[in-house]
């Protein structure tokens, strides 16, 4: 799922790690692309 825009703005402004939603970024070692986790909790 991809956001941009506006949308995409709102949802790195709203991150924050003592209260969520917090954000993960992993990197798969096999081929070395990335993915983000967004954690709701």
């Amino acid at each position: 799922m991809k956001i941009l825009g506006g949308a995409a703005t709102r949802l790195l402004q709203s991150l924050n790690r003592d209260s969520g939603p917090t954000a993960y970024l992993f990197q798969f070692l096999h081929c070395e692309q990335h993915r983000i986790y967004i954690d709701q909790a």
